[in-house]
Protein backbone atom coordinates (compact mmCIF):
# COMPACT_ATOMS: atom_id res chain seq x y z
CA UNK A 1 0.00 0.00 0.00
CA UNK A 2 1.40 3.58 -0.52
CA UNK A 3 0.33 7.05 -0.62
CA UNK A 4 -0.40 7.26 -3.96
CA UNK A 5 -3.25 4.36 -4.25
CA UNK A 6 -4.97 6.19 -1.83
CA UNK A 7 -5.09 9.34 -3.61
CA UNK A 8 -6.11 7.54 -6.39
CA UNK A 9 -8.84 6.60 -4.43
CA UNK A 10 -9.79 9.98 -2.85
CA UNK A 11 -9.95 11.56 -6.35
CA UNK A 12 -12.32 8.78 -8.17
CA UNK A 13 -15.01 9.75 -5.26
CA UNK A 14 -14.17 12.92 -5.10
CA UNK A 15 -14.80 12.80 -9.29
CA UNK A 16 -18.21 11.04 -8.95
CA UNK A 17 -16.91 7.60 -9.11
CA UNK A 18 -15.64 8.27 -13.18
CA UNK A 19 -12.22 6.91 -13.60
CA UNK A 20 -11.64 8.53 -16.06
CA UNK A 21 -12.58 12.13 -14.84
CA UNK A 22 -10.08 10.96 -11.56
CA UNK A 23 -6.89 10.23 -14.36
CA UNK A 24 -7.56 13.93 -15.82
CA UNK A 25 -7.53 15.40 -13.13
CA UNK A 26 -4.54 13.42 -11.75
CA UNK A 27 -2.82 13.98 -15.15
CA UNK A 28 -2.37 10.11 -15.98
CA UNK A 29 -3.55 7.44 -17.55
CA UNK A 30 -7.19 5.78 -16.74
CA UNK A 31 -5.90 2.27 -17.01
CA UNK A 32 -3.17 3.44 -14.40
CA UNK A 33 -5.57 4.74 -11.81
CA UNK A 34 -7.72 0.92 -12.31
CA UNK A 35 -4.93 -1.01 -11.66
CA UNK A 36 -3.10 0.70 -8.91
CA UNK A 37 -7.36 0.21 -7.39
CA UNK A 38 -6.94 -3.20 -7.60
CA UNK A 39 -3.47 -3.51 -6.21
CA UNK A 40 -4.71 -1.55 -3.47
CA UNK A 41 -8.11 -3.77 -3.06
CA UNK A 42 -5.72 -6.92 -3.28
CA UNK A 43 -3.77 -5.51 -0.44
CA UNK A 44 -6.79 -4.99 2.27
CA UNK A 45 -8.90 -8.31 0.93
CA UNK A 46 -11.74 -6.16 0.07
CA UNK A 47 -13.39 -5.19 -2.86
CA UNK A 48 -13.69 -1.13 -2.52
CA UNK A 49 -16.19 -0.49 -5.61
CA UNK A 50 -18.99 -2.39 -7.24
CA UNK A 51 -18.42 -2.43 -11.09
CA UNK A 52 -20.11 -3.16 -14.24
CA UNK A 53 -18.58 -4.06 -17.42
CA UNK A 54 -15.60 -2.62 -15.86
CA UNK A 55 -17.01 0.92 -14.82
CA UNK A 56 -17.28 1.87 -11.38
CA UNK A 57 -21.32 2.14 -10.39
CA UNK A 58 -21.09 2.52 -6.83
CA UNK A 59 -19.14 2.04 -3.49
CA UNK A 60 -19.50 -1.50 -1.68
CA UNK A 61 -21.43 -0.80 1.31
CA UNK A 62 -19.44 -2.82 3.40
CA UNK A 63 -16.23 -1.14 2.40
CA UNK A 64 -17.18 2.15 3.78
CA UNK A 65 -15.51 2.29 6.86
CA UNK A 66 -11.85 1.01 5.24
CA UNK A 67 -12.35 4.03 2.37
CA UNK A 68 -12.98 6.47 5.73
CA UNK A 69 -10.43 5.27 6.99
CA UNK A 70 -8.19 5.32 4.08
CA UNK A 71 -9.79 9.03 3.09
CA UNK A 72 -8.49 10.07 6.41
CA UNK A 73 -4.89 9.01 6.36
CA UNK A 74 -4.56 10.58 2.96
CA UNK A 75 -5.51 13.64 4.19
CA UNK A 76 -3.08 13.82 7.35
CA UNK A 77 -0.17 12.50 4.79
CA UNK A 78 -0.65 15.38 2.80
CA UNK A 79 -0.99 17.71 5.87
CA UNK A 80 2.55 15.77 6.77
CA UNK A 81 3.79 17.05 3.96
CA UNK A 82 2.15 20.29 3.32
CA UNK A 83 4.34 21.16 6.95
CA UNK A 84 7.07 19.28 5.65
CA UNK A 85 7.16 22.10 2.97
CA UNK A 86 6.26 24.68 4.91
CA UNK A 87 8.94 24.61 7.36
CA UNK A 88 11.69 23.90 4.58
CA UNK A 89 10.08 27.14 2.48
CA UNK A 90 9.72 29.41 5.99
CA UNK A 91 5.87 29.83 4.81
CA UNK A 92 7.09 32.34 1.59
CA UNK A 93 3.93 31.87 -0.10
CA UNK A 94 1.05 32.61 1.81
CA UNK A 95 -2.76 31.81 0.11
CA UNK A 96 -5.95 33.56 1.14
CA UNK A 97 -8.94 32.37 0.08
CA UNK A 98 -11.60 35.40 0.14
CA UNK A 99 -15.40 36.16 -1.12
CA UNK A 100 -15.01 39.24 -4.01
CA UNK A 101 -16.43 41.25 -1.52
CA UNK A 102 -14.11 40.95 1.20
CA UNK A 103 -11.00 40.69 -1.30
CA UNK A 104 -12.00 44.26 -2.77
CA UNK A 105 -12.99 45.61 0.11
CA UNK A 106 -11.53 44.46 3.75
CA UNK A 107 -8.11 42.40 2.55
CA UNK A 108 -6.36 45.13 1.14
CA UNK A 109 -5.84 46.81 3.97
CA UNK A 110 -4.13 43.88 6.09
CA UNK A 111 -2.46 43.41 2.74
CA UNK A 112 -0.45 46.28 2.79
CA UNK A 113 0.24 46.14 6.76
CA UNK A 114 1.52 42.43 5.83
CA UNK A 115 3.79 43.12 3.14
CA UNK A 116 5.15 46.55 4.88
CA UNK A 117 6.66 44.21 7.29
CA UNK A 118 6.86 40.80 5.39
CA UNK A 119 8.43 42.31 2.19
CA UNK A 120 9.92 39.28 0.97
CA UNK A 121 6.18 37.05 2.12
CA UNK A 122 4.62 36.53 -1.66
CA UNK A 123 1.08 36.78 -0.50
CA UNK A 124 -1.50 34.29 -3.10
CA UNK A 125 -5.27 35.84 -3.00
CA UNK A 126 -7.46 33.72 -4.20
CA UNK A 127 -11.67 34.66 -5.48
CA UNK A 128 -13.81 31.96 -4.36
CA UNK A 129 -17.28 31.77 -3.01
CA UNK A 130 -17.51 31.71 1.10
CA UNK A 131 -17.88 27.44 0.64
CA UNK A 132 -15.28 27.65 -1.62
CA UNK A 133 -12.68 29.15 0.63
CA UNK A 134 -13.62 26.79 3.30
CA UNK A 135 -13.38 23.98 1.32
CA UNK A 136 -9.70 25.53 0.11
CA UNK A 137 -8.89 25.34 3.19
CA UNK A 138 -10.38 22.61 4.18
CA UNK A 139 -7.91 20.34 1.49
CA UNK A 140 -5.03 22.72 1.94
CA UNK A 141 -4.86 24.74 -1.04
CA UNK A 142 -5.27 28.02 0.66
CA UNK A 143 -3.35 28.58 4.25
CA UNK A 144 -6.29 30.93 5.53
CA UNK A 145 -9.57 31.88 4.32
CA UNK A 146 -11.49 34.98 5.48
CA UNK A 147 -15.29 34.26 4.72
CA UNK A 148 -18.82 35.27 6.19
CA UNK A 149 -20.01 31.20 5.93
CA UNK A 150 -19.99 28.47 8.43
CA UNK A 151 -20.45 24.79 7.31
CA UNK A 152 -20.58 22.25 9.97
CA UNK A 153 -19.45 19.38 8.22
CA UNK A 154 -15.80 20.81 8.17
CA UNK A 155 -15.07 19.84 11.82
CA UNK A 156 -11.31 20.30 11.20
CA UNK A 157 -11.65 24.02 10.63
CA UNK A 158 -11.21 26.57 12.99
CA UNK A 159 -13.43 29.83 12.65
CA UNK A 160 -12.25 33.51 14.41
CA UNK A 161 -14.87 35.78 14.31
CA UNK A 162 -13.04 39.08 13.76
CA UNK A 163 -15.89 41.83 12.19
CA UNK A 164 -19.57 42.88 12.36
CA UNK A 165 -20.79 44.22 9.42
CA UNK A 166 -24.11 46.62 9.71
CA UNK A 167 -26.38 46.52 6.90
CA UNK A 168 -27.36 49.60 5.16
CA UNK A 169 -30.36 50.16 2.43
CA UNK A 170 -28.80 51.76 -0.84
CA UNK A 171 -31.74 53.25 -3.47
CA UNK A 172 -31.60 56.35 -5.97
CA UNK A 173 -32.01 59.84 -4.34
CA UNK A 174 -35.64 59.96 -5.48
CA UNK A 175 -36.92 56.82 -4.17
CA UNK A 176 -40.02 57.13 -1.68
CA UNK A 177 -37.78 55.33 0.96
CA UNK A 178 -35.50 58.21 1.05
CA UNK A 179 -37.49 60.27 3.19
CA UNK A 180 -39.60 57.50 4.80
CA UNK A 181 -38.94 58.71 9.11
CA UNK A 182 -39.34 55.01 9.88
CA UNK A 183 -37.89 52.22 7.55
CA UNK A 184 -39.95 49.03 8.05
CA UNK A 185 -40.31 45.46 6.31
CA UNK A 186 -43.41 46.07 5.18
CA UNK A 187 -42.22 49.41 3.17
CA UNK A 188 -39.17 48.00 2.07
CA UNK A 189 -41.34 44.65 0.44
CA UNK A 190 -43.85 47.32 -1.77
CA UNK A 191 -41.20 47.57 -3.88
CA UNK A 192 -38.71 45.85 -6.61
CA UNK A 193 -35.47 44.61 -4.71
CA UNK A 194 -32.28 43.45 -5.85
CA UNK A 195 -30.19 40.90 -3.74
CA UNK A 196 -27.26 38.21 -3.79
CA UNK A 197 -27.68 34.64 -4.89
CA UNK A 198 -28.93 32.59 -2.63
CA UNK A 199 -25.57 31.15 -2.68
CA UNK A 200 -24.19 33.79 -0.71
CA UNK A 201 -24.72 34.25 3.23
CA UNK A 202 -26.32 37.63 2.54
CA UNK A 203 -29.11 36.41 0.41
CA UNK A 204 -30.15 33.96 3.52
CA UNK A 205 -29.72 36.64 6.08
CA UNK A 206 -32.44 39.06 4.05
CA UNK A 207 -34.63 36.05 3.25
CA UNK A 208 -35.19 35.18 7.03
CA UNK A 209 -35.00 38.48 8.45
CA UNK A 210 -38.42 39.13 6.20
CA UNK A 211 -39.72 35.58 7.27
CA UNK A 212 -39.64 35.82 10.48
CA UNK A 213 -42.54 38.61 9.98
CA UNK A 214 -44.13 36.53 7.38
CA UNK A 215 -42.76 39.00 4.56
CA UNK A 216 -41.75 37.96 1.56
CA UNK A 217 -39.24 40.46 -0.09
CA UNK A 218 -40.12 41.36 -4.19
CA UNK A 219 -36.59 40.44 -5.09
CA UNK A 220 -36.57 41.12 -9.12
CA UNK A 221 -32.80 40.56 -9.82
CA UNK A 222 -30.36 38.44 -7.92
CA UNK A 223 -26.64 38.99 -8.45
CA UNK A 224 -23.35 37.63 -7.67
CA UNK A 225 -21.57 40.17 -6.45
CA UNK A 226 -21.81 43.65 -4.75
CA UNK A 227 -20.64 45.28 -7.83
CA UNK A 228 -23.48 44.52 -9.73
CA UNK A 229 -25.96 45.07 -7.40
CA UNK A 230 -24.84 48.26 -6.77
CA UNK A 231 -24.92 49.19 -10.49
CA UNK A 232 -28.44 47.79 -10.96
CA UNK A 233 -29.50 50.26 -7.82
CA UNK A 234 -27.96 53.27 -9.30
CA UNK A 235 -29.73 52.26 -12.87
CA UNK A 236 -33.15 52.66 -10.96
CA UNK A 237 -33.78 48.90 -11.13
CA UNK A 238 -34.80 48.46 -7.49
CA UNK A 239 -33.26 49.17 -3.62
CA UNK A 240 -30.65 46.32 -2.04
CA UNK A 241 -29.81 45.39 1.35
CA UNK A 242 -25.39 45.30 1.26
CA UNK A 243 -22.91 45.58 3.59
CA UNK A 244 -21.47 49.57 4.89
CA UNK A 245 -18.09 48.20 3.98
CA UNK A 246 -19.10 47.43 0.17
CA UNK A 247 -19.54 51.37 0.07
CA UNK A 248 -17.42 53.79 -1.88
CA UNK A 249 -17.28 57.63 -1.56
CA UNK A 250 -18.64 57.79 -5.31
CA UNK A 251 -21.67 55.55 -4.22
CA UNK A 252 -22.92 57.46 -1.21
CA UNK A 253 -22.58 60.80 -3.20
CA UNK A 254 -24.59 59.02 -5.80
CA UNK A 255 -26.85 57.05 -3.42
CA UNK A 256 -29.30 57.54 -0.67
CA UNK A 257 -27.75 54.93 2.11
CA UNK A 258 -30.08 54.73 5.27
CA UNK A 259 -28.94 52.09 8.28
CA UNK A 260 -31.14 49.43 8.87
CA UNK A 261 -29.31 48.19 11.99
CA UNK A 262 -32.99 47.68 13.98
CA UNK A 263 -34.02 45.32 10.83
CA UNK A 264 -31.12 42.97 9.90
CA UNK A 265 -28.61 41.62 11.83
CA UNK A 266 -24.96 42.28 11.25
CA UNK A 267 -23.28 39.68 8.73
CA UNK A 268 -20.01 38.37 10.54
CA UNK A 269 -16.56 37.78 9.25
CA UNK A 270 -14.26 35.25 10.01
CA UNK A 271 -10.87 33.89 9.81
CA UNK A 272 -10.49 30.43 9.12
CA UNK A 273 -7.59 27.72 9.10
CA UNK A 274 -7.41 24.54 9.53
CA UNK A 275 -6.61 23.43 13.01
CA UNK A 276 -4.64 20.27 12.53
CA UNK A 277 -2.03 22.65 10.93
CA UNK A 278 -2.37 25.67 13.67
CA UNK A 279 -1.46 28.99 12.73
CA UNK A 280 2.21 29.43 11.73
CA UNK A 281 4.01 32.62 12.79
CA UNK A 282 3.78 34.26 9.26
CA UNK A 283 0.19 32.80 8.62
CA UNK A 284 -0.71 34.55 12.26
CA UNK A 285 0.91 37.67 11.66
CA UNK A 286 -1.44 38.14 8.36
CA UNK A 287 -3.93 37.20 10.93
CA UNK A 288 -2.90 40.07 12.84
CA UNK A 289 -2.47 42.31 9.92
CA UNK A 290 -6.51 41.85 9.34
CA UNK A 291 -7.68 41.74 12.34
CA UNK A 292 -5.35 43.75 15.28
CA UNK A 293 -7.80 43.07 18.07
CA UNK A 294 -7.74 39.51 18.04
CA UNK A 295 -3.78 39.28 19.09
CA UNK A 296 -4.86 39.01 22.72
CA UNK A 297 -6.49 35.89 22.63
CA UNK A 298 -4.07 33.00 23.12
CA UNK A 299 -3.12 30.29 20.79
CA UNK A 300 -5.10 27.68 22.95
CA UNK A 301 -8.56 29.50 22.04
CA UNK A 302 -7.46 30.20 18.53
CA UNK A 303 -6.94 26.31 17.92
CA UNK A 304 -10.84 25.93 18.96
CA UNK A 305 -13.63 25.70 16.45
CA UNK A 306 -16.47 27.25 18.84
CA UNK A 307 -17.71 30.68 17.44
CA UNK A 308 -17.97 33.48 20.04
CA UNK A 309 -18.99 36.85 17.85
CA UNK A 310 -17.62 38.47 21.09
CA UNK A 311 -14.58 38.97 19.76
CA UNK A 312 -16.02 40.59 17.06
CA UNK A 313 -15.55 44.21 16.51
CA UNK A 314 -17.91 46.75 14.10
CA UNK A 315 -15.97 47.49 11.27
CA UNK A 316 -15.77 51.27 10.68
CA UNK A 317 -14.94 52.65 7.05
Amino acid sequence: MNLQQLRYLREVLRSGLSISEAARRLHTSQPGVSRQLRQLEEELNVTLFIRQRNAVVHVNPEAQPIIDLALRIADDLDRLLELGRQRRSELLDIRVAASHTLARYMVPRALRLFSSVHASTRINLANATPLESLEQVNTGQAHIAVTTELAEHFDRLAYIPCYLLPRVLIMPANHPLANLELLTMEALVKYPMIAYDRAFTGRNILDSAFARRNLTPNVTISAIGVDMVKSCVRDGLGIAIITSLSLTEDDRAALCVRSVDHLFEPTTVYAVFDKRMGLPATVRNFLLAFAPHIVAVSTEQLSIGEVDRSMAKIWVN
